[in-house]
């Protein structure tokens, strides 16, 4: 589960090791929980990560979380044609992880045994995991969240074949638990028909990331918004093609 911590005033506490740790210590190890860390602060390790590695110290937690992409933040309105942000909004219009950040993220992780849940926004981002993966930065098994969202307009719409653009990137020799998150409730309405996959998705276990997704086709978009998309991308082209269905519920 990942989540966000507030104060009693309602605001976003991101890297609040107080409250987090509160709130682990409430879970008493029931659930492999992991938080949010600002991005409004240079992308240092000590400026983003310090609760992370206080939290793991002093709270036990097991998996910690980094992402690799440097994005613009565009939020798009189609339906009032609107874009934002057009004025600096230092913190909120760059969400920036640059490699040095990423790098000795993944090394201070290693040394205190966080296990890093690794998140892309953009295709060139899930490029980069693989090359993280290949150079022996980034260690396997690599637990991966690829993010589609609609707005912010980051990355491609959010389908079924962007996910597979997505896995097209990871080489079958690299070993990812992928799953997919966020917004996903347009896909079905941009489409203007029935989508492939909005209440299903199959799974290959085991076959090259390209033969990886094998979408069914279903009537609607019933319990498509939130549905997570589990998979594993790697393994040998000989391996089990034996499959999984994923079906509803909430984003880990």
């Amino acid at each position: 589960m990942h989540w966000h911590t507030v104060d009693a005033a309602g605001n976003q506490r991101l890297g609040d090791a107080v409250l987090y740790g509160a709130a682990l210590d409430a879970m008493n190890g029931c659930v492999l929980a992991y938080p949010s860390y600002p991005n409004d602060v240079i992308d240092t390790v000590d400026n983003r990560l310090a609760h992370c590695l206080e939290l793991r110290a002093r709270h036990g937690m097991e998996i910690a979380p980094l992402d690799v992409a440097t994005v613009n933040v565009v939020l798009w309105d189609a339906l009032a044609q609107v874009l934002a942000p057009l004025e600096p909004t230092p913190g909120f219009d760059v969400i920036r992880n640059s490699l040095p950040f990423v790098a000795g993220a993944l090394a201070r992780y290693c040394d205190v045994g966080l296990v890093p849940t690794i998140a892309t926004f953009d295709v060139g981002s899930t490029r980069t995991v693989a090359a993280l993966t290949d150079a022996g930065v980034l260690e396997q098994p690599v637990l991966l969240k690829i993010f589609l969202w609609g707005s912010p307009a980051i990355g491609p719409e959010p389908s079924v074949e962007a996910l597979d653009l997505h896995l097209r990137q990871l080489p079958s020799h690299d070993d990812v638990e992928w799953i997919v998150v966020e917004l996903v409730e347009r896909w079905a309405a941009d489409a203007g028909r029935p989508l492939a996959g909005a209440d299903q998705l199959r799974a290959r276990i085991g076959t090259k990331p390209p033969n990886l997704l094998a979408a069914r086709s279903v009537s609607g978009a019933a319990g498509l918004s939130g549905t997570p998309c589990h998979g594993r991308a790697g393994g040998t082209s000989g391996s089990s093609e034996s499959t999984t269905t994923f079906t509803g519920g909430t984003p880990p």
